[in-house]
Parts: C-alpha cells; structure tokens; sequence
C-alpha cells in the first residue's frame, strides 16, 4: 500500500505481525490496521462496507450523512456505525469466547449496531454508557444490538443506556429475534 493511493472495491490490505497501516478516507473516516490483519474493501460510496477477516480495527468514523452506511463483517458478526469511535478484533480460534465467537468491540464514543446470526455468546461481558440521540435508528443494545438465533448466557453489562430518538433498545440487547438469553444481566 503506497502513500495517498486510492482504496477500490475488491481491494485486500494484509498487515505484516509488526506492521500497520493508517487509512483515511474522502469521507473524513480514519482507520488504522494492526499487525497480522486481514482487511476488504468490499464497497465504496454511499454505503461504505469492509471485511475484516483477523487482526484488530480501529476506526474514528466520520459523522454520517443521511442515506450514508458504514459498515464492517467479520466472520461472525457485522457492525454498523452511527459516526463514533470503535475498535474491532477477530480473535483466532484458540481464543475465541463459547462455541466460536471471534468478534470483540470496544466501543469509546458514539453508537454502532452490531448484528450476530446464530452465534451464541457465553460469558460475555460489557462496560458501556450509551448516551445520545439515536437519530431514529434501531437496535441500541449495552452487548448486542441485534441477534438473529442464536443465545446469550452467563452474559452481563454495567453502565446504562440512554438514547432518545431510537426504537428497540436494551442495556444487554436491543432486538433478540428468535433466540434466548438465560442467566443474564
């Protein structure tokens, strides 16, 4: 990856285990990608959607006009900010949290939706204060916004959240559709 040059879709960035890279977008979005990443831009434009595949993603999404989408999957989750500040990592499968879940957030500012089909989240845990306008957006949750499938167990969150201008919100989720949740707080 050059200086200045321009991300297309398709294109793939690999980080070397000591290496990096720092990426700003036209947008005003600035990202940076840790050593051992695996990192697509699968669309540019309005919706502005990347995969991360391993390693660890830190982002400072500008603010979002509307119809504009920023959005990055992993292998077992997708994340859709609002215009925040975020860090995102795939874990390898050794450390991988229950039966397979990869994906960890920590969220510093702002408000994301992140979206798990059929995972199951056991011992998870969150420390959150979500506060703000919602912008009429859904699915504000402390751990997960939105679950299709799938469970959480033995899973709490500390803070609060409070969000005006929003639809289904939850200190620990804001839409389960179709799973369970069992000895959690």
């Amino acid at each position: 990856l050059l200086p200045r040059a321009v991300l297309e879709a398709g294109q793939r960035i690999e980080t070397p285990v000591d290496g990096g890279a720092a990426l700003q977008l036209s947008t005003g979005t600035s990202m940076k990608l840790a050593g051992s990443t695996a990192f697509k831009v699968d669309s540019q434009g309005a919706v502005e959607h990347f995969s991360l595949q391993r390693g660890e993603l830190s982002a400072h999404v500008a603010k979002l006009a509307f119809g504009q989408r920023f959005i990055v999957t992993t292998p077992d989750a997708e994340v859709e900010v609002r215009g925040t500040r975020f860090r995102l990592s795939v874990l390898g499968q050794a450390q991988a949290c229950g039966p397979g879940t990869r994906t960890r957030l920590e969220v510093t500012e702002g408000v994301v939706e992140v979206r798990a089909s059929g995972s199951v989240i056991d011992n998870g845990y969150a420390s959150v204060n979500v506060n703000g306008n919602g912008a009429g957006t859904g699915h504000v949750g402390g751990l997960v916004g939105y679950m299709s499938g799938g469970g959480i167990s033995n899973s709490h969150t500390t803070g609060g959240v409070g969000v005006y201008n929003a639809y289904q919100i939850g200190g620990l989720v804001g839409y389960l559709d179709g799973g369970s949740i069992s000895n959690s707080y």
